[in-house]
C-alpha cells in the first residue's frame, strides 16, 4: 500500500522568509535578465570590459534583492536613532509616578486616604506599577518633582536598586518591584536601615516624604492571611498553609473542618525544619564536585563553562553595538582614558546618551504637561499595554483569592475589613 508522503507545512516565521528569499530569488532573475538583454544598457555596457560588465550585472542584481529586502529594516534603525534620546529621557518621568505612587500607597494601606476603585494591595504591587500612565489617582508630576528629578540625574545618584537586592544579582533585579511594600518592610523590619532604590531615598531627601513608609500598616497583614486561606479553598491539593503555621484560622472554620475529617489517632508533631535549601547554583555545585573528588579536568571544564555562561549573562560590551552607536553620532565624542579600551568605549557611549537624553528632557516634560493639561492620552505602545494587561490580570487573580478567604471564614465576600 502506497501512502502520500507528509506535506511539510512552515509555520508563520518560516512562511514568511521563504516567501521573501523567493521573492529575492525572483528579484536577482529578472535583474539579470533585464541588463542582459534590454538594448538600452548596451551603449554603457561597452565603455568597460566585456569580462567586466557580466561580473557587474550578477553582483548588481543580489545587491539590489538585498536591498529590497531588507532596506525598509535600515530605515526603521535610522528612525529609531533620531528618537532613542527622546524615548530614553521620558522614562525618566515615570520613575517619577512610581514614587509618587508608593508614597499613595503607604497612604492608603494605613488608612489615610481612600480611592474609588481601589480595592486591594496588589492593584498598586502589580496592576498600576504596570501602567501609571493611565492610573486615574496619580497626580499629573509637578514642576518641583521634575527639578528634583533633574537633580538625581546629574548627580548619576537616583537610579540604584536598593539594599533588599543585590547589585550582581541579576534575577534579582529582573523582579524587582517599585511598589514591593512588603518585601521593602520585610528588609527594614529585618536591618533597620532603608530599603528603597536610590531614586526614592533622593526624592524622600528633598520633598520630605520618608515619614510615609513608617506609617501603621493597617490593610496588607489582612488581606495576605485572607488571601492565604483563600488559596487553599481554590487550590486544595496545594495545602498552602501547610507552610504558614502563622496563619491563624478562625474557630469555627478550624471546628468545621473537624466535623469533616475523620477521627485519628494524631501522629507525632514533626519537628520542624530549620535546614537551609539546598541551591541548585554554580558555586554550590562546584562546591560539591571539589568536595567528593570529582576528576580534576572536569572540574576544571566546569569551571570554564561557568565562566563562558556568565560572560553571557553579566553585563559586556557588544563592540560591534557601540561603535556602531558611535559612528552614527551627530556630534565628535572625546573617549577619555581607560585602562580597558573595551570600556573606554562603552564610557564614551553613555556619557553620550547621558549628555543627550539630559538635553531633550525638558521637551519631554513640556509635551507631557501639553498633553495632560488638555487631555490628551499619553502614548502607548504594544508593549506597555501588554504588561498594563498583564499586571491587571494578577490583580484580578489575587483579589479573588482573597474573596475566597472572606467566604471561608464566614465573613462578608467584599474588601470592608
Amino acid at each position: 500500500m502506497n501512502e502520500e508522503p507528509i506535506k511539510y507545512e512552515p509555520g508563520g516565521h518560516e512562511k514568511k522568509r521563504l516567501e521573501e528569499v523567493l521573492a529575492s530569488e525572483k528579484l536577482i532573475k529578472e535583474t539579470f535578465d533585464e541588463l542582459t538583454n534590454n538594448v538600452k544598457y548596451k551603449e554603457f555596457f561597452e565603455q568597460y570590459h566585456p569580462g567586466s560588465v557580466s561580473e557587474f550585472i550578477k553582483e548588481y542584481a543580489n545587491q539590489k534583492a538585498q536591498w529590497a529586502r531588507f532596506g525598509g529594516m535600515y530605515i526603521k534603525l535610522e528612525e529609531d536613532r533620531a528618537v532613542q534620546f527622546r524615548e530614553d529621557a521620558e522614562q525618566y518621568l515615570w520613575l517619577v509616578n512610581q514614587k509618587k505612587l508608593f508614597n499613595i500607597q503607604c497612604l492608603w494601606r494605613a488608612g489615610k486616604i481612600e480611592l474609588d476603585g481601589v480595592e486591594s494591595i496588589y492593584e498598586f504591587t502589580w496592576h498600576w506599577e504596570m501602567d501609571t500612565k493611565r492610573c486615574p489617582f496619580l497626580p499629573p508630576i509637578t514642576h518641583e518633582e521634575f527639578d528634583v528629578l533633574k537633580k538625581a540625574i546629574v548627580s548619576e545618584n537616583g537610579f540604584g536598586m536598593g539594599p533588599t537586592y543585590k547589585g550582581d544579582d541579576f534575577f534579582a533585579q529582573m523582579s524587582f518591584k517599585w511598589q514591593g511594600y512588603d518585601e521593602f518592610k520585610k528588609y527594614y523590619n529585618a536591618h533597620g536601615e532603608s530599603p528603597f532604590p536610590d531614586w526614592y531615598n533622593f526624592y524622600d531627601m528633598y520633598m520630605g516624604t520618608g515619614n510615609l513608609f513608617l506609617l501603621e500598616d493597617l490593610r496588607g497583614p489582612k488581606e495576605i492571611r485572607y488571601m492565604m486561606i483563600g488559596h487553599d479553598y481554590i487550590y486544595p491539593e496545594q495545602k498552602f498553609l501547610e507552610n504558614h503555621p502563622e496563619v491563624e484560622l478562625p474557630f469555627e472554620v478550624l471546628a468545621d473542618k473537624a466535623k469533616q475529617t475523620p477521627v485519628q489517632v494524631p501522629a507525632p508533631a514533626a519537628p520542624i525544619e530549620s535546614r537551609p535549601f539546598l541551591q541548585n547554583n554554580d558555586d554550590t555545585v562546584l562546591e560539591f564536585m571539589n568536595r567528593f573528588d570529582e576528576a580534576e579536568e572536569l572540574i576544571d571544564y566546569a569551571g570554564y563553562c561557568i565562566d563562558a555562561l556568565r560572560e553571557s549573562y553579566e553585563e559586556h560590551y557588544d563592540i560591534e553595538g557601540i561603535v556602531d552607536f558611535l559612528l552614527h553620532a551627530e556630534d565628535v565624542i572625546p573617549m577619555k582614558a581607560s585602562w580597558n579600551w573595551e570600556e573606554g568605549l562603552h564610557d564614551a557611549m553613555y556619557e553620550y546618551k547621558h549628555k543627550k537624553e539630559l538635553e531633550v528632557l525638558d521637551d519631554v516634560f513640556e509635551d507631557y504637561l501639553m498633553r495632560k493639561e488638555n487631555n490628551i492620552p499619553l502614548d502607548l505602545n504594544n508593549e506597555y499595554l501588554t504588561y498594563a494587561e498583564m499586571g491587571k490580570g494578577f490583580a484580578v487573580n489575587w483579589k479573588a483569592k482573597v474573596l475566597a478567604g472572606r467566604k471561608v471564614c464566614g465573613e462578608p465576600e467584599d474588601f470592608n475589613f
